[in-house]
């Protein structure tokens, strides 16, 4: 018997699922569990969060770990509709699907859509204004007639400036939608509303690597606080390391040449030219300038 794979053929109660998924190593094998077990579901079943907790005998926190991960990788979906939400009624949905391409065609980029148009500001203008029955009615009219025309005109600017403030690359929304949930993807657009896809790409993945070598304990709260400029990168913090280094070094160095000129009564010029000589295969042209010069003040 050669075959270690035993399949056979189902007419009946089966799920086909692309191999696009099932094989994706960055996804852990639980969120393919989870995953596989959605997709086991009809079209039309909600995903709710508590019913899947106690269906599985998963935790809540759990499931919500696997579903962000998802959610990052691109095969879940998460969108709330407030609007259209009754008291009590679920507001918040999740989309899933084994084709990343398949769920951003159907799902993620019609809802970005739909985002975008009802964000469109409008105004109706104001064609007629109330008659005031008086001896003053022609002027009271005229009056109300210029107030309108005032106030349209500084409602017109006022809106033009909020909407060239709001402009949002279509791109980064995207970008956003797919690899972020709701909640941070608020987050970003109110404290960055005109980062370009390209910084935020780069930002993204220096917190990604922080998060996988595990300095940081939350991807998103991470996210959030590069944005503001709150967060110190391990890269940034060797970087500042070896400047404090080189900074005393080169100090040490400035001392050294000082006490020099003053031993051997050298020519100023002489002492700076082998302070420059010792330091430029070792630090940048910056921290040489910087520190010559205040060699040169010291021996002046």
């Amino acid at each position: 018997m050669n075959q270690f794979i035993l399949k056979r053929p189902l007419c009946s109660n089966f799920t086909q699922i692309s191999n696009e998924f099932l094989h994706d190593n960055n996804v852990s094998i639980l969120a393919r569990g989870i995953g596989v077990f959605l997709l086991s579901k009809p079209n039309n079943w909600v995903i709710n969060q508590e019913n899947i907790c106690q269906e599985l005998e998963i935790g809540r926190d759990k499931l919500k770990k696997i579903f962000t991960e998802l959610i990052d990788h691109g095969y879940m979906y998460k969108c709330r509709y407030i609007t259209f939400a009754k008291k009590n009624e679920q507001s918040v949905f999740f989309y899933i699907s084994d084709s990343k391409e398949h769920l951003y065609n159907e799902v993620i980029s019609r809802d970005v859509k739909n985002k975008i148009s009802t964000t469109q500001m409008s105004i109706s203008p104001i064609t007629k204004s109330p008659l005031l029955k008086n001896s003053n009615t022609e002027n009271s009219h005229s009056n109300i007639i210029n107030f309108n025309k005032d106030y349209l005109s500084f409602k017109n600017k006022e809106n033009t400036k909020k909407e060239n403030n709001n402009i949002i690359d279509p791109l980064l929304l995207d970008f956003l939608s797919i690899h972020l949930d709701e909640i941070t993807k608020n987050n970003v657009l109110k404290i960055t509303p005109k980062i370009t896809l390209e910084k935020f790409k780069t930002l993204f993945e220096k917190c990604k690597i922080e998060y996988n070598l595990g300095f940081s304990k939350n991807f998103n709260s991470t996210l959030i606080l590069a944005l503001k400029g709150e967060w110190r990168f391990q890269d940034d913090l060797k970087i500042d390391k070896k400047l404090k280094k080189d900074r005393r070094i080169l100090m040490s160095k400035v001392e050294y040449f000082k006490d020099l000129y003053l031993e051997t009564k050298e020519p100023q010029e002489s002492i700076l030219n082998k302070f420059i000589e010792n330091c430029k295969s070792t630090y940048s042209q910056d921290l040489i300038d910087e520190y010559s010069e205040l060699l040169k003040n010291e021996i002046a």
